[in-house]
């Protein structure tokens, strides 16, 4: 499994390149990728999407992606206000 630890403010500039890498990270056969943002203090909403587009990356090669958050923190809530939370594997 591999774990990507983002850190900070994930806004529409970071977002690219945190898409950038995670399309990397999921191009391989059954990637196992986890997303940890539990230090994480902002997550704008293309962040949020680049997840997702990810996620969906992973899952057509037969691999996941996970994601932490902090409980209760802005950006779980972020998720949430979005509905994109349901599509990420807690």
């Amino acid at each position: 499994m591999i774990v990507l630890a983002p850190t900070g403010v994930i806004g529409p500039a970071e977002a690219a390149e945190l898409k950038r890498h995670l399309l990397e990270l999921c191009s391989a056969e059954r990637p196992l990728v986890h997303v940890d943002l539990r230090a994480v203090d902002e997550l704008h909403l293309t962040g949020a999407n680049s997840i997702i587009r990810a996620a969906m990356e992973a899952q057509r090669r037969r691999g996941s992606l996970t994601v932490a958050t902090a409980p209760g923190g802005s950006v779980r809530s972020t998720l949430a206000r979005s509905g994109l939370y349901h599509h990420l594997d807690p």
